[in-house]
């Protein structure tokens, strides 16, 4: 789960919500497995596309919602080098490792 807060006051009051949201995530990843083909039938029908315009740009998301935090350090380098992040930003101070679930 991934979300953006501008300050450590905001981030407390959500805390407790996306602890929540990942608990409930959790029970329900093993109940619904929806195919690729069926997930992409109901995006299309809230989105107006055709699932052939919409299979090249969604992007992957684990099914179980796991996170590949390595990536996220890459990702954060990445724009760091394009100059889109500031040097100084620490990946690690702005993941809350108590809510990821891995995926090695």
């Amino acid at each position: 789960f991934a979300f953006e807060v501008g300050d450590t006051a905001t981030y407390d009051r959500f805390r407790a919500k996306a602890a929540q949201l990942k608990a409930a995530f959790n029970r329900e990843v093993g109940r619904v497995k929806p195919s690729a083909a069926a997930t992409l039938d109901i995006i299309a029908k809230y989105t107006g596309q055709r699932p052939d315009q919409l299979k090249d740009a969604i992007p992957y998301v684990d099914p179980q919602g796991r996170l590949l935090v390595r990536d996220i350090y890459h990702q954060v380098a990445w724009y760091q080098s394009q100059g889109l992040v500031a040097k100084g930003v620490d990946v690690s101070s702005i993941l809350d490792y108590s809510l990821i679930i891995y995926n090695k």
